[in-house]
């Protein structure tokens, strides 16, 4: 096969239609989101909760819950503090894991998008080997 051939064959990002661009971009934001709570959710719950206080009502979803609650639903549910600590620094420590999520999310998928939307290596003068 010559080059050109293999070329032709090749799957290639930068051919795809704009919808299928569109669709593609707001899927892996979509997953990127869902990732980047997996995984601030694993620091929080290994990190924060559990040694920084006692949770009585995990809820049904933890998954969604976890830093998404709010520090005066856990003082009003009646969770114990654990001694070292203060709700204000869980409360801030919630801040900072919403302020990882997104930061997280935001640079993923600005990354990912760059990727789909950029031109073709040859619009750049990039010659292909």
């Amino acid at each position: 096969m010559s080059p050109i051939e293999i070329q032709r064959l090749t799957p290639n990002v930068h051919k795809l239609r704009t919808v299928e661009k569109l669709v593609s971009a707001i899927l892996l934001v979509l997953f990127i989101g869902f990732v980047s709570n997996a995984v601030v959710l694993a620091i929080w719950f290994s990190r924060i909760e559990g040694r920084a206080f006692t949770c009585n009502d995990i809820g049904l979803f933890p998954f969604i819950e976890g830093f998404w609650t709010g520090i005066n639903d856990h003082q009003s549910a009646g969770d114990k503090i654990s001694p070292g600590w203060t709700w204000d620094e869980v409360r801030n420590a919630a801040f900072m894991c919403r302020l990882a999520f997104f930061a997280i999310w935001i640079a993923a998928s600005a990354t990912i998008i760059r990727f789909l939307w950029r031109d073709s290596p040859r619009k750049l003068g990039v010659e292909r080997f």
